[in-house]
């Protein structure tokens, strides 16, 4: 039977010299194998965060929207006073999220609303040029009280 001590004698310095570089590249393969790991892991990471992002941008949105809705709604169409009243828009697709409509004269103003920094799609960069005197852009804050309670909700429920 050969122990190590007697394998290790029994060895020339070629011999050692090949385990080395053997040891080296095997260490090297392993760094690089490592930091693709690490690299895939970062780049999914990534890729989870802007998804993470992207929706909570929307539901900012979509929140915006509806805040701003409701309270064109309470001012126009539950005030007998008003001369408008505002219809809500479903389409998503399209440019403009509701119309207010004047009763007396007929005029319809088209309202897109946009909160923060948002930015017009090319969609409704071109219904704006179309319609410059009936489209109207509203700019929102990105806090509104149905946001934070939304957002206390899932914390609850999280």
């Amino acid at each position: 039977m050969c122990t190590i001590k007697k394998f290790r004698r029994e060895m020339t310095i070629a011999d050692k010299i090949k385990i080395l570089d053997l040891l080296q590249n095997a260490i090297v393969i392993q760094y690089i194998t490592n930091s693709f790991i690490f690299y895939v892991q970062r780049y999914f990471m990534g890729i989870r965060k802007k998804r993470k992002t992207i929706k909570e941008n929307r539901e900012v949105g979509a929140d915006g929207e509806n805040t701003q809705y409701y309270k064109e709604f309470a001012m126009h169409n539950l005030n007998p006073f008003s001369d408008n009243h505002v219809e809500r828009h479903e389409k998503n697709n399209d440019p403009y999220d509701y119309v207010r409509v004047n009763e007396r004269t007929g005029r319809r103003r088209y309202v897109e609303v946009k909160t923060g920094n948002a930015k017009q799609s090319p969609q409704e960069k071109k219904f704006q040029s179309e319609h410059p005197k009936s489209y109207e852009l509203n700019r929102t804050g990105t806090h509104s009280q149905m946001n934070d309670l939304r957002k206390l909700k899932k914390k609850l429920l999280d």
